[in-house]
């Protein structure tokens, strides 16, 4: 009981708009569990550059309860000038009611200078369905996981610029796709599809997409292909409303 509540409470303290964290979601056996990450990539829209960043997390998992935090930070220099810092970190926790079935509870606070945002926290709740989890192969190895999730967050924003501020206080839908192919014990595919429209104003959303494809070296080390894009059909003033990435990196598990 102890060590439930130790893993509730590391799930639940404060810590960086919402990050798409269903790419990251793996299973487990009881233990913690430790992963580093670099990437090295291009980004067209608000992000037009090149970039180096890194990344921590951690995983604890005891019984039907799994909790992971993830750090990410990344920053740029050009001719002796930054020009790009942002950083997030999440925090979630995930309870099997019953089989297949899961009650969630996450946090998640960030920054990113180079779209004007000071500050950006999240809290919410989403409940998590998990009807294909099949394994193939001869060996077993191979498997298809497909899950389907829906919830709310409270979403508080503040942006801004050298002429004026904005913020933001209200409540988003959250709901996600995810879809994961294990072709073998070391190649592996991922994607997701989020949806998240203001509970007020529906005609105010965003879509979030997630792709990856990763490739073990050896037992503890993977290389990665990773693309993402993000639409809000109603940005900040001067924002534009898409953001693509494309980026390769590596893993180290331990």
């Amino acid at each position: 009981m102890l060590k439930f509540l130790f893993a509730m409470v590391i799930a639940s303290l404060s810590v960086f708009s919402q990050k798409n964290t269903e790419i990251l979601r793996v299973d487990r056996k009881d233990g913690f569990y430790h992963n580093l990450n670099m990437e090295i990539g291009f980004s067209d829209g608000n992000s037009n550059k090149t970039q180096v960043e890194g990344g921590y997390r951690l995983d604890y998992v005891i019984g039907n309860l799994h909790s992971f935090l993830v750090a990410n930070l990344e920053f740029q220099e050009s001719n002796f000038k930054k020009t790009d810092d942002n950083a997030f970190i999440h925090i979630r926790g995930m309870y099997e009611i019953i089989k297949k079935f899961n009650f969630e509870l996450f946090m998640q606070t960030e920054y990113d200078e180079f779209i004007n945002l000071q500050d950006r926290n999240l809290l919410g709740i989403s409940f998590r369905y998990n009807p294909i989890k099949y394994r193939f192969g001869a060996d077993s190895s191979g498997l298809l996981d497909f899950s389907i999730a829906t919830g709310g967050m409270y979403e508080y924003e503040y942006y801004k610029n050298e002429n004026s501020y904005h913020e933001t206080n209200l409540f988003r839908s959250s709901s996600n796709i995810s879809l994961k192919i294990f072709f073998d014990k070391k190649t592996q595919f991922s994607t997701v599809v989020y949806f998240q429209p203001n509970f007020e104003h529906i005609h105010n959303y965003r879509i979030l997409n997630e792709n990856r494809i990763s490739f073990g070296i050896y037992d503890n080390f993977k290389i990665y292909v990773n693309t993402s894009y993000r639409f809000d059909n109603e940005p900040e003033p001067g924002v534009l409303n898409y953001d693509f990435k494309l980026t390769n990196g590596f893993m180290i598990n331990f």
